[in-house]
């Protein structure tokens, strides 16, 4: 009885020792994918690893941490991104980072980043009418402030062009300048190699023209009025490309185009009791008011558009839509060849989205931008012509070489154009 007893004690003991360490063995499986680090990372990689992984992965798996740990954990991944762990991990991103460096004038604009594939160079300008759209924004020392739901040229993420001139007959001569638009043209088609739109043809990949764009990519109107002094903005157009040197690289469903801005786009507002109209006039009223736009949203003043069918607006279509003085994409109003060479078999429409849009050198900067002086000052509404009107809207100075600007005509009285 007694050996009986003790060999079966001994079994007993057997079990007992086969069960603790059956516990123990499961415990420590537990998690082995879950990496037991505490970095955070709800990522639900299959690498399978224990935190000491080694694989070169480029990190393309769905994790959707916003750690910003240092990680402690031994990883050795030789993975691609380069963030340094304080992302909310945009991984992919496409972008060079250059969203906010200097560009264009003396370096003092900007970059902006409008979509992964629209890069704008912002200058630096007076806070007014046409540079902070009423109602969409308010100027607070010096700077626009936006309305909730308005982004500026980022409310709608996207590029639009449309065309107003032909460069070939000198349709294009707009806002002052040292040299004409189409002298312009020409200067950087020798420069770049490229030839003119209008010459362009099937062998070649990128053509040369110009733009009139958004008064926040063209910047102050040369009628500005800085709402501090009272005076008129002395260094406006600080986007223009005698400015700055720079210009756009514009791509669209039909090809690509190195333009030149030599104009600015004002669009059609209202302002001061007026019924809607082309904007020049309205630059400095308090109570300029965009008209209902061509594409996209303006809030809070315009929550849908009003233009062509193919921009999926959902209000009656307006001749008089805005493309330019809501500021709420940056538009390229080109001229008609190198809109037809961008735009494709789209240019029947009269408008095209653009893919692509890059800020490029493309000329010397003129260093005694902005043009002026002598007899022709722009304090008087009037421009150096050489005594050769652009057009009805811009009339001859009577006996001189001065023209007056877009909209304005010449009063003996007061001796300048108003």
């Amino acid at each position: 009885m007694i050996r009986v007893s003790f060999f079966a004690a001994l079994y007993k003991i057997a079990i007992f020792v086969f069960l603790l360490s059956s516990i123990a063995c499961g415990s420590s499986s537990r998690d082995q994918n879950g990496s037991g680090d505490s970095d955070g990372d709800s990522d639900n990689d299959s690498d399978g690893d224990s935190d000491t992984d080694t694989d070169a992965d480029s990190d393309t798996d769905a994790d959707t941490d916003t750690d910003t740990d240092s990680d402690s954990d031994t990883d050795t991944d030789t993975d691609t991104d380069t963030d340094s762990d304080t992302d909310s991990d945009s991984d992919t991103d496409t972008d060079t980072d250059t969203e906010g460096e200097g560009c264009g004038y003396q370096g003092e604009g900007s970059v902006l980043m409008v979509a992964p594939t629209i890069e704008i160079c912002l200058p630096k300008v007076v806070c007014t009418s046409e540079t902070c759209p009423p109602g969409m924004g308010t100027c607070v020392d010096g700077r626009c402030v936006f309305a909730d739901g308005y982004d500026g040229l980022k409310t709608l993420p996207s590029a639009w062009a449309t065309h107003y001139c032909d460069l070939t007959t000198a349709a294009c001569h707009g806002v002052t300048q040292f040299n004409y638009p189409e002298e312009t043209a020409a200067m950087i088609s020798a420069k770049l190699g490229y030839p003119l739109c209008a010459a362009a043809g099937p062998g070649d990949t990128t053509c040369i023209g110009i733009v009139a764009s958004s008064p926040m990519v063209v910047g102050n109107s040369q009628e500005a009025v800085d709402p501090e002094t009272g005076q008129q903005v002395a260094l406006w157009g600080l986007g223009m490309t005698e400015a700055t040197g720079g210009c756009y690289e514009v791509t669209g469903p039909g090809g690509t185009a190195v333009v030149a801005v030599t104009d600015r786009c004002g669009g059609y507002c209202s302002c001061n009791g007026s019924g809607v109209q082309e904007c020049a006039p309205c630059v400095n009223a308090p109570d300029m008011k965009p008209n209902c736009g061509c594409v996209g949203a303006a809030p809070p003043v315009w929550d849908d558009c009003c233009g062509p069918s193919h921009a999926g607006c959902g209000m009656a279509t307006d001749s008089a839509c805005d493309w330019c003085a809501s500021n709420n994409h940056p538009h390229f109003d080109l001229d008609t060849h190198s809109f037809e060479w961008v735009c494709g078999n789209e240019a029947i429409q009269g408008s095209c989205e653009l893919s692509a849009v890059r800020y490029v050198d493309c000329i010397e900067a003129n260093p005694d931008w902005p043009p002026g002086g002598g007899v022709c000052l722009a304090e008087d509404g009037m421009f150096d012509c050489n005594g050769v009107s652009p057009g009805p809207e811009q009339p001859l100075v009577p006996d001189s070489n001065c023209c007056c600007n877009w909209g304005l005509t010449y009063d003996p009285a007061q001796e300048k154009c108003v």
